[in-house]
């Protein structure tokens, strides 16, 4: 099963940047304080429109923060991955040269 089950680092890293990269343009498509409020006509709509769409802005920052999130579980799978490939290389670096080994007492 694992024959089939091949983790490519740098498709990992790709996926990270694209990630992270996708994030801050999400981020960017409308301003931190929400969209641009239009008239409403009385101070007391305008008042109820500006809190709506501050909060529209707060939750489209909180997808981009996931969004960005994301990003940082791929790059943490990547390098989890490096270095998984690291150890099993040394261990079969070891094994080809048993006078690598050492005796524990």
């Amino acid at each position: 099963m694992s024959g089939q089950y091949t983790v490519v680092l740098d498709d990992l890293q790709g996926a990270s940047d694209t990630f992270h990269r996708e994030a801050q343009s999400f981020a960017a498509i409308i301003p931190t304080d929400g969209p641009l409020r239009p008239d409403g006509g009385s101070e007391a709509v305008n008042g109820m429109l500006q809190c709506v769409l501050e909060a529209i802005g707060g939750l489209h920052l909180a997808v981009a923060g996931t969004i960005g999130n994301h990003g940082d579980k791929l790059r943490t799978a990547h390098d989890n991955y490096q270095k998984c490939e690291v150890s099993v290389r040394e261990l079969y670096d070891d094994l080809s040269n048993p006078s690598k080994i050492t005796k524990l007492n």
